[in-house]
């Protein structure tokens, strides 16, 4: 069975508020899996970090993740299907497989 992302949970924006805090106006990917997640971070103007984070992105969707961009006051996530630079921050959510 898939979960899906609650956007409006107060302890999912908390951490969010406190990485986006942390990560300055460096755009951000999240990637979710068994073990929490991780994140990766680049600057929109900056060519290498750019491609290295549109790689990080290329290979998850093979890998079978959803991306989603998030915007907005209420962090609305919206399905992407190719990388976008100038996203601020993409959630990299794996499928998941009920059992």
């Amino acid at each position: 069975m898939m979960r899906a992302i609650d956007f409006d949970d107060p302890v999912y924006k908390k951490q969010m508020m406190k990485e986006s805090r942390m990560h300055g106006t460096f755009n951000t990917m999240q990637i979710m899996d068994r073990t929490g997640h991780s994140s990766i971070t680049w600057d929109p103007d900056k060519a290498v970090e750019v491609g290295v984070a549109r790689d990080s992105f290329d290979k998850l969707i093979k890998e079978g993740y959803r991306a989603f961009r998030v915007e907005g006051h209420d962090n609305q996530g919206e399905r992407i299907k190719t990388f976008d630079p100038k996203a601020g921050k993409i959630m990299m959510v794996p499928h998941l497989v009920g059992g």
